[in-house]
């Protein structure tokens, strides 16, 4: 156990490194436009954000289109970074069908524009404000720092909350003139929960200049539903035996203790524990649990129940490992890899993991296409096995490997489905933590992509947009 401990911490501890010393060799070089890239109104004599994603090592310039075709306004030579601040000249042309493009310095091949036009203006048009952050279904906790941000430009804003679904808005305090079109709202503690809160930007200068949330968001305590986020068991395929001990883990943005549940079907079976701190516990299976595939575990905020997240997938608890035993009580099961989603690069290194409840060294095979391989290792103590894989091994998709007792074979677990090796590192060694799905992201704003996988070579972060 202590050794599974070692390894999830070594996880988490990688996801800090890699994202800090991430490189771009080897990449093919690109630049992605994120900001104008159509539809904005943005007015002569306001300051905005020109923005861009790239993997390139020397500046940028930075070139406005006013007609959509001919690029020949170059608003810097060179710049450095992913964002440029532009001060809108009050001269500066007016037109509806401009552009941005960013070019690099040293290739003018490598270069993006903006998707679709947007709009230079001398005055902002009534109405075409947009809140962009809290815009629906966001929940809040109380005493976290927030950033409120909306499209276009209001001069000089004020900023409203209705905690009733837009029957009164009152001025949240500090946001009585807020120039741009971001501003962080620290949430004070004495702030009113609410599930039917809306924002409200109402121009100073023309209060029938004003933009609202589409639809509520929530303010709550301690945070809101998916603030804790289950790890394990979470994925498909897990079998866990009778009598074996096992790690359930979990993140968290608050400091109650936690209550964790067995459902059995859909329905509780037991509590496994009342009140945990932390973010992991070591749950021995009883041996009286019945033999089924359809466990799930939740974990519950003690001080708020509404807050809580159940595994994805059902596990398996059974009676002993799927290669049987022919001594009494000997088992052994194989935690990694088991899962037909996992794919691994030729030249990476990965942890080959398992339990067993004897003192015996474990033989490691690899099966392809159910037929025997080669013999990894033929005697390891211990619960796992670092694995660097062979430039030389075939590219598949019908791996499977094979932990056995060392001195009685009858004992074994293999892969409870196939996995892939591949030719160069792909998705399946990587599992996205965030964004993944549902996040509302202002432009022009810093937010942390963070990852789990378990090899040692640096990544490639892209932006995609249906």
């Amino acid at each position: 156990m202590k050794k599974l401990l070692f390894f999830l911490n070594a996880a988490f501890l990688a996801i800090l490194l890699i994202a800090m010393s991430s490189d771009v060799i080897g990449q093919t070089p690109y630049v992605t436009v994120i900001q104008p890239n159509g539809g904005e109104e943005w007015v002569t004599g306001t300051t905005h954000l020109i923005s861009w994603m790239d993997n390139l090592t020397k500046p940028v310039m930075i070139i406005l289109s006013t007609d959509g075709v001919n690029y020949n306004d170059t608003l810097t030579h060179s710049t450095s970074g992913t964002t440029w601040t532009w001060d809108i000249p009050s001269s500066q042309d007016t037109s509806s069908k401009c552009k941005i493009m960013v070019v690099s310095t040293i290739d003018n091949g490598i270069s993006d524009a903006s998707n679709t036009s947007f709009s230079i203006m001398a005055t902002q048009s009534a109405g075409a404000n947009t809140i962009v952050q809290p815009n629906g279904g966001e929940q809040w906790a109380i005493g976290t720092n927030h950033l409120i941000s909306w499209t276009n430009y209001i001069s000089a804003g004020v900023i409203k909350l209705s905690t009733d679904s837009g029957a009164h808005f009152t001025a949240i305090p500090g946001a009585d003139s807020v120039v741009g079109s971001t501003w962080t709202w620290n949430i004070p503690s004495s702030q009113t929960t609410s599930n039917n809160c809306l924002i409200k930007i109402v121009s100073k200068n023309d209060t029938n200049v004003f933009v609202v949330s589409d639809s509520v968001f929530s303010l709550a305590y301690t945070g809101a539903e998916g603030a804790i986020t289950l790890f394990q068991p979470n994925d498909k395929g897990i079998h866990w035996i009778r009598s074996t001990d096992h790690l359930i883990s979990w993140s968290d943005n608050f400091s109650n203790a936690v209550r964790i549940k067995l459902f059995l079907s859909d329905t509780l079976y037991s509590i496994l524990a009342d009140s945990v701190t932390g973010n992991g516990y070591a749950w021995t299976v009883s041996d009286t649990l019945p033999v089924d595939s359809t466990y799930k575990i939740q974990v519950v905020n003690r001080a708020d129940t509404s807050i809580w997240d159940r595994s994805d997938s059902t596990f398996s608890i059974d009676s002993v490992s799927s290669g049987g035993a022919s001594t009494p009580g000997d088992t052994i099961t194989l935690v990694q890899p088991s899962n037909g989603e996992i794919r691994w690069a030729k030249g990476t290194q990965h942890l080959i993991s398992w339990f067993d409840n004897f003192a015996s060294p474990v033989k490691i095979d690899l099966y392809n296409n159910d037929t025997l391989y080669s013999t990894l290792s033929n005697s390891v103590t211990g619960n796992g096995y670092a694995w660097t894989i062979s430039d030389t091994l075939p590219a598949d998709t019908t791996y499977k490997i094979r932990v056995s007792n060392s001195t009685d074979t009858a004992v074994w677990d293999e892969s409870d489905t196939a996995f892939t090796i591949t030719a160069i590192p792909d998705g399946g060694a990587i599992r996205l933590v965030q964004p993944n799905g549902g996040e509302r992201w202002a432009l022009g704003t810093d937010h942390l992509i963070s990852w789990t996988d378990n090899f040692s070579d640096s990544v490639k972060v892209e932006l995609y947009h249906k």
